[in-house]
């Protein structure tokens, strides 16, 4: 008290303390001017001051009046803001996403400066949901949804969109937000990036359409090896059946089906590896038996087993009698490679199939067990990891002695896992292996019938004079394939019409119609295929109200989709090549019996 006020001002701040104090003395007021006070620490503080002069009646002024209000911490927030912001556009400015926050539910209040770049379009035009008119048309309905379902939520944001480039160009980009919360949880703003992800996208596509490249040149490379096998297994089955034969013709036949039925196995087992690389395995769930399935397996390799005088032992716990829902089409291909490497790698001694089952935590379903064990020559362990990868087993002394492609065990480990199972391997070398197949398995319903697992295998069609009582016409164009099916006809007791592409099948549909029984249609032929042909008998019986003519498909594709493809077009069975006698006439039977029952 009593002392100026120039012993609280800093040195530098005395000229604006003069200049303040002049405008009083000419009776003007100073409203709220930021200047610095010393602190009695010695330290300085931030002042906001308004200053009003003192008059008397008469006008004269007789001091000044000052409000002082402390801003140092005001200041010192505004300032740390400040920087802080500083650093958040110089960080989202070094990142190549592109950056954007919203209101909780509100418009943008900040998106980066490459928005600006990548829009051509400056913020002012992209704040608020300008930025919407962006997206491709496509995909901006679908856009708006996902965001107020998150919204909705509050949950995260995530989205795969196109936006539109300042040259017009779309490119793919991954937008990804999370919700910004107060202390109390309140939601206050969304924060989010895009990233560009075209690259991502294009190579997606070129592994698609390299995959679907490879499915179609599979497909073509199974046609092309599938036809001639057909001819090679069905005249080799034929000659079986022929008498008299000597002792050695015999031996070549037999071995002749027996090399070309390794080698269609090679090929089968190729085209799993390709359905299971491009998802294209369909499991069934149907229901089966496990003892039948075991007893169909052991009588497989009975002989095999008899010849190499090694027993061939199986059990299976009272728990497993059930009837169960799954693909036992799958489960006997795992099962049969499992014996079949055990028989395989088995000098002397035994193998045993032990089939046991453990209780899931899933209500009406169970875990299937099947121990394959053997006293054979046992695997390293460091190399077990190894003979479930494709082409490959043990060593390569391995594959010299005992043959094999090594797909077997990929396959069977892909196909468990496919079934959410697995296979695990015990070995000791020199003494045995165990192969276990683990499957999750659903009980089925005790009145459900039990279908058959696997076709019947093919007796003998011995020559004997038949009575003709059906003509059916043969849609083929490979010479080999005609002999080998007419003959097998002619043995079922049909008489058979050619034709060598689809429009020479047409003509002779259209005037013998009332002659033939079926059509056996070869899908993949010349001029006109199969699907084309067959469409357009269906449009022929449509437009003239024509009976319906039963049509089987026959192609040498084998792949995932053909029996679809085929019913599609209008065909009313199908089968694979190469086929046996025995499938074919339980077809023509079928269809024939079917077709009299419509009619």
């Amino acid at each position: 008290m009593g002392k100026h006020i120039s012993i609280i001002i800093p040195q530098d701040k005395l000229d604006e303390e003069n200049y303040i104090i002049g405008q009083i003395k000419s009776g003007n007021r100073v409203d709220h001017f930021e200047t610095q006070r010393r602190h009695k620490d010695g330290g300085l503080l931030m002042i906001s001051v308004t200053v009003s002069p003192i008059k008397l009646q008469d006008g004269t002024i007789i001091g000044a009046s000052k409000v002082a209000r402390d801003i140092t911490e005001i200041k010192r927030t505004a300032e740390a803001l400040k920087q802080s912001e500083s650093k958040w556009r110089t960080l989202t400015e070094a990142m190549p996403q592109l950056v954007w926050i919203t209101q909780a539910e509100g418009p943008c209040i900040f998106l980066s400066r490459q928005w600006q770049g990548y829009t051509g379009k400056p913020e002012a035009e992209l704040l608020g949901f300008e930025w919407l008119n962006f997206l491709h048309p496509e995909d901006r309905k679908r856009t708006e949804e996902a965001w107020a379902e998150a919204v909705a939520d509050s949950a995260d944001y995530d989205i795969d969109f196109q936006l539109r480039r300042h040259d017009g160009e779309y490119r793919w980009f991954k937008t990804r937000g999370v919700p910004l919360r107060d202390e109390s949880g309140k939601i206050t703003n969304w924060y989010g990036t895009c990233t560009d992800i075209q690259e991502q996208v294009d190579a997606r596509r070129m592994a698609e359409a390299a995959n679907h490249a490879k499915t179609e040149f599979l497909a073509n490379m199974s046609h092309e090896i599938r036809t001639p096998m057909n001819a090679v297994i069905g005249l080799s089955e034929i000659l079986a059946a022929s008498q008299p034969l000597t002792p050695r013709q015999r031996e070549f036949i037999d071995t002749l089906q027996l090399s070309a039925h390794s080698l269609l196995g090679l090929i089968n087992n190729l085209l799993d590896i390709t359905k299971i690389e491009t998802n294209c395995v369909e499991l069934e769930h149907i229901p089966f038996s496990l003892p039948e399935l075991t007893r169909e397996i052991v009588g497989i390799f009975s002989m095999q087993a008899q010849e190499k005088d090694i027993a061939l032992n199986s059990s299976i716990a009272p728990e497993a009698h059930h009837t169960f829902l799954g693909d036992p089409l799958r489960i006997r291909q795992i099962i049969t490679n499992m014996v079949g490497n055990a028989i395989k790698f088995t000098k002397k001694g035994s193998v045993t199939i032990a089939i046991t089952t453990s209780p899931s935590s899933e209500l009406h379903h169970v875990y299937l067990h099947v121990s394959v064990k053997d006293t054979g020559i046992g695997i390293a362990s460091a190399q077990q990891a190894q003979i479930f990868d494709k082409f490959t087993q043990a060593d390569m002394s391995i594959t010299r002695k005992y043959g094999g492609s090594g797909l077997g065990l990929a396959i069977s480990k892909n196909l468990a896992e496919l079934m959410e199972g697995g296979i695990t391997v015990h070995s000791v070398p020199g003494q045995g292996s165990e192969f276990i197949l683990h499957l999750p398995l659903e009980y089925a319903q005790e009145n459900k019938n039990i279908l058959p697992i696997t076709p019947r295998i093919d007796m003998p069609i011995h020559k004997q004079p038949v009575k003709i009582f059906s003509k059916v016409l043969l849609v083929e164009d490979y010479r080999a394939n005609v002999l080998v099916a007419t003959t097998i006809l002619a043995d079922l007791g049909y008489e058979c019409d050619l034709a060598s592409d689809g429009e020479e099948a047409l003509a002779k549909i259209k005037a013998g119609r009332h002659v033939y029984k079926a059509v056996l249609m070869d899908v993949q032929m010349p001029v006109m295929d199969g699907f084309i042909t067959t469409r357009a008998v269906r449009e022929e019986e449509k437009r003239v109200g024509l009976p319906r003519i039963p049509i089987i498909g026959i192609t040498a594709h084998a792949l995932s989709g053909d029996r679809e493809r085929c019913i599609e077009a209008g065909m009313d069975d199908y089968m694979s090549k190469p086929f046996n006698a025995e499938t074919l006439k339980e077809k023509l039977t079928t269809i024939t019996k079917n077709a009299v029952k419509a009619a």
